[in-house]
Formats: structure tokens, sequence, C-alpha cells
């Protein structure tokens, strides 16, 4: 064996492989930064896994992308299944054939936790960032589920971390990752880009899964054509993940001009309201100071069970991190173009100083300091 053979075979050894599984769009988003930290402080590693868009900007090896089928509810998730059967399978033979030293499992909750119960039974470590969220409608001991299969749990709320703390010591926390990943901008800059300079904007956002966009998009596109009649100074902007734009282009009318393609926080910043899916979206309006509506809609039996399940004063992040009121929720039926405009004409016609005296509390909780980085070094410390 020559010298330049034996570097390289040893160069091989050395090589650290890390699998990440996300399975939706912002799973997606938040396993990208996370790896772009690794990559900068472990040297010599491999990531591979299941992942979407930003992912494969970091050439990492994408096994599959199972971003398409990912839903909200029961029935919503049927068509999951077999995509969620054959991704499993690709992982067990993946595991099998390659050396892995770490996985992360990002989100994604029904298909990441069958996965850390393989990982379990083939030895391999195991970190849950971005975890179910058996803190906010966790029933019985399914948290335990988490726990018994992971080696760390890292928390991103400071609830989270407070429901976990006293069950387990394998719970760590460091604050929520999206305040440092999102950038201000100037409003007024960001306002002339979208081309309504002297306009009270509202931005439209629909959500990251399909069966988000299916429920909520007709009643948003129905409010947008109607509420300029209760304000013709108003504009309508759809925030679109570009993910979705073939589906959403072919599925629905909406003027292509009023349609901006990721970026999504950016353009936010330009908004003078969102009206938006529940979700990440949420909390990215808290850190943004914009007043928000946000929707949440099932199908009736998904509905039913979950009512059946769980109970819930809030189901939105701001409103639950508080634990009191912070910007409207409207779920199911009270999703409609007339609950839609009354609610916007009160955010408009009404001083909005409590909501964004309340996201500032939200900011607070948030407890942003270097997170992401500091993750990534505790993933070094204890694993590499």
């Amino acid at each position: 064996m020559n010298e330049i053979e034996y570097l390289e075979k040893n160069k091989l050894k050395s090589t650290k492989n890390i699998f990440i599984s996300t399975g939706e769009i912002s799973g997606d988003i938040h396993a990208s930064y996370l790896a772009k930290e690794l990559f900068k402080i472990i040297p010599n590693i491999n990531i591979s896994g299941f992942g979407s868009t930003e992912m494969k900007k970091l050439n990492i090896n994408i096994l599959e992308d199972l971003s398409y089928y990912s839903g909200v509810g029961l029935i919503e998730n049927i068509r999951a299944i077999k995509p969620a059967i054959l991704a499993y399978e690709t992982a067990k033979k993946y595991f099998k054939e390659n050396k892995i030293d770490l996985v992360i499992l990002v989100d994604n909750q029904g298909f990441n936790i069958k996965l850390a119960q393989l990982t379990k039974k083939l030895n391999i470590k195991t970190i849950y960032y971005i975890g179910p969220q058996e803190w906010i409608w966790g029933i019985g001991n399914n948290w335990k589920k988490i726990i018994d299969n992971v080696d760390l749990l890292i928390a991103i709320f400071e609830k989270e971390y407070n429901f976990y703390k006293n069950k387990t010591d394998k719970v760590k926390y460091f604050g929520h990752p999206l305040k440092e990943i999102i950038v201000k901008k100037d409003k007024t800059i960001v306002k002339k880009e979208l081309g309504y300079s002297n306009k009270k904007v509202i931005g439209i956002m629909a959500g990251s899964r399909k069966s988000e966009i299916e429920k909520l998009l007709p009643i948003f596109i129905d409010f947008s054509e109607k509420i300029k009649k209760y304000d013709n100074n108003i504009e309508i902007v759809f925030l679109i993940n570009s993910f979705w734009k073939d589906f959403i282009l072919t599925k629905y009318k909406i003027n292509e001009n009023q349609v901006f393609y990721d970026n999504s926080t950016y353009y936010m910043q330009g908004c003078d309201l969102i009206l938006c899916a529940s979700g990440t979206a949420t909390l990215e309006t808290a850190i943004l100071d914009i007043p928000t509506i946000a929707c949440y809609k099932l199908s009736t039996f998904s509905y039913k069970i979950a009512k059946f399940l769980v109970k819930l004063d809030y189901f939105t992040l701001p409103n639950i991190i508080l634990n009191k009121k912070v910007i409207s929720e409207f779920i199911q039926e009270e999703v409609n173009t007339s609950n839609l405009i009354k609610e916007t004409k009160n955010i408009f016609d009404n001083n909005s100083n409590n909501i964004l005296n309340s996201y500032k509390e939200v900011r607070e909780k948030l407890n942003p300091k270097n997170t992401i980085e500091n993750i990534a070094l505790e993933i070094k410390k204890l694993f590499f």
C-alpha cells in the first residue's frame, strides 16, 4: 500500500457519519442550520438522511424527501403510511450497511419515534432535536417512548424542559433557535420590494404541509378577494415555499404577481398583518412584531378524536407559551371568511399595542443565546 492509499484509508476510518431525519419543510430548515454548525466544528463528518430543499443545498446525501406526504391529523396522514414504511426500510438497510455514529431526529413525531426504536435496537446513538410536543398535548406516558429510545432530547422551550427535567437526565435546553435564524430588516425597504409602499399589506401563509394548504388556502383566497371591499388600501401577498409552487399554481387561482417564494421571514417584514396556519409562523410573527390571525383546520374525524383526547385552552405557540390570548385563534368551522374579515377589521381599527406588548414577553421566554452553536458544541462534546 502506497502513502496516498494509506492516507485515504485512514481518512475513511476517521470520518464520522451522522444521519438526520426530517419529514417536512420546517424540520428541513432547522436541520440545515444545525448541519451547518456541525460541519464547522466537527472535522471529517459525513451527513446523510431524510430531508428536503435546504439540506440538499448543503450537499447532504438525501435518501428520501418525505415533505410531500406530511400532514396534520389522523386522516390527513393516511397517505403518508406507505412512503413512511418504504423510508423506514430504506433507513434500516442504510444503517446496517453503513457505520452510523449518530442519528439526529428532527420533529416528524409519528415516523421519527419509530426510527428511534430502530436505532435503539441497533445500538446507534440518537438525539431528538425539536421533539414531539408531549409537553403540550401528551397523553399518559407517551413521553416515555421518546426518552426510552434516545440518548439526548434537546428541548427548545423552557416549558418543555421543565416538563422533562424531573423525569429524566437526558434533556438539555439551550433556548429556541428561531430568533437567531431570523434576520430583522427595515419594514419600509421590504414593503417597497413587495411593491406596496403606501398600502396596508396582509401576508397569507397557508402552511408547509399539503393537508394544511388544501384546507386553508381556499378560505384564505376567498378572504383576499373580499377584504378589499372593507378597505381598498389593503393589498394581499401570498408567501409560499417553492416546494409547493407547482401544486398551488396548478390547483388554485392566484395572481402570480402577488406570490413571493421562500425567504418568508424576509417578506413577512413588509406586512402589517399575517394570516397563517397555526405552527412555526406564529412564533416568527411574535419575533417580528407582526399582528397575526392563526387558523387550524383538520378533517372532522381527526378533530373529534383530538378534541376527545387533548384538552387545551390554546393551540398557537405564543398563546401556549404565555398561557393567555396573545393572538387570535380560529379552529375548524370558525375558520371562515366572515370571521377573518371581522378580526382583520378589529386589528386594523383598534390599537394593536396589547399584541405587541405580549410579543415582548414571548421573545423573553425564547431565551436565545447562540442556541444553534451551543447545541452543535454539546453534540460534539457528548458524541465526538
